[in-house]
């Protein structure tokens, strides 16, 4: 890898609020055991539909 190549891997990499923000709801969500959880698209579909 030549130092151009190292530099990009290395460079400190900018988002937006707006993926920041999503960010922490995922991890949130991911974490908080009142949120639904599906195993399968079936139970997933029947949920849904409900």
């Amino acid at each position: 890898m030549d130092k151009e190549e190292e530099n990009k891997h290395t460079e400190k990499q900018h988002v937006n609020q707006e993926t920041l923000d999503a960010i922490e709801e995922g991890h949130r969500i991911a974490n908080d055991p009142n949120v639904p959880v599906y195993h399968d698209m079936e139970s997933l579909i029947k949920a849904l539909e409900s």
